[in-house]
């Protein structure tokens, strides 16, 4: 388990994700033990999970302007972090998880009386959302016809680029 645990952490990952993977592997040892009859080592309950508090990072008014305001800022940065920036705004103004974010497609664009809405199933609660869009996302979603409306793979790959445009913003 060790080797697996310091692989992920190698991979990026972070605590509470590594945790949940420990987690998981106990269950299903448990399991194999207690429903299936299969005699394995009772060594998985020496597993620790790990588990960290995450901290609340808010941004002030001013700031999330400055990030959809400032031209000059836009103009400076690379075009992965515009990619960031936009997906941070657009989730700023519609309040969808990461997880339903980068998988939104063209498809869940919806015009309607002259007004476009962004209607989607939330993947973790299975919970339907219809929002209408504000001009800056209408503008964030303009920009090309992909069919993958933000191309980033993971929500790390996305922290990682949010993390930059915050340091570049400051």
């Amino acid at each position: 388990m060790f080797v697996f645990v310091a692989f992920l952490y190698r991979k990026g990952f972070l605590d509470n994700y590594v945790g949940m993977q420990i987690k998981t592997t106990r269950t299903f040892l448990r399991y194999l033990i207690v429903h299936k009859g299969i005699g394995i080592s009772e060594h998985y309950k020496t597993f620790y999970v790990i588990k960290e508090e995450t901290p609340v990072v808010v941004i002030s008014l001013e700031q999330l302007k400055f990030i959809l305001l400032d031209k000059l800022f836009l103009d400076h940065l690379p075009e992965k972090l515009k990619l960031a920036r936009d997906i941070f705004i657009f989730g700023c103004s519609v309040g969808l998880r990461i997880s339903d974010l980068l998988s939104l497609k063209q498809a869940h664009l919806v015009c309607e009386q002259g007004n476009i809405y962004l209607i989607k199933r939330s993947i973790k609660s299975s919970t339907d959302t219809r929002i209408k869009l504000p001009d800056c996302c209408l503008e964030i979603t303009n920009k090309d016809n992909q069919v993958t409306l933000f191309p980033i793979k993971t929500a790390i790959s996305f922290c990682s680029l949010l993390a930059s445009v915050a340091a570049a913003s400051a």
